[in-house]
């Protein structure tokens, strides 16, 4: 009987400890976050598979403040060369999303190969630290 009740005395301070070390005075806001805050969204497709009548990729971009009209930066990597990506990405007045339109000339894809694109928001007064700044795609023609 007495060594049930050091264990449950035990038990009960290890209990105490732990609500002890779950204070709110760790607690850290994050940034504050001017700007329009452009990001790409979570959900957007990073493998396209393209056919022949293809020859055109829209990537969604977003924004949260969208009162003004906008055009942010984007920086692209295209080791093939066979891509045409804009530089900038504009936003309507009141709009939230907007597209960046990659296009190639399909006849110029290799069937079956894959290349990689990369993409960043080159505009750090208006990107968010809570959404995607960056996105890599893979465009795969097939036959």
């Amino acid at each position: 009987m007495k060594s049930i009740k050091i264990f449950f005395l035990a038990t009960v301070a290890i209990v105490a400890g732990l609500f002890k070390a779950c204070s709110d005075d760790d607690f850290k806001a994050g940034p504050e976050v001017d700007g329009a805050q452009v990001y790409f969204p979570e959900n957007v497709t990073t493998q396209h598979s393209i056919s022949d009548d293809v020859s055109s990729i829209a990537i969604p971009v977003k924004r949260i403040a969208k009162d003004e009209a906008l055009t942010v930066a984007v920086l692209a990597s295209d080791e093939s060369g066979l891509f045409t990506i804009p530089s900038s990405v504009s936003f309507a007045a009141g709009k939230e999303t907007s597209e960046l339109l990659i296009t190639f000339d399909r006849t110029k894809l290799e069937d079956g190969k894959e290349y990689p694109l990369s993409f960043l928001i080159n505009d750090e007064d208006n990107t968010t630290p809570y959404g995607n700044r960056s996105l890599d795609i893979t465009v795969m023609p097939w036959p």
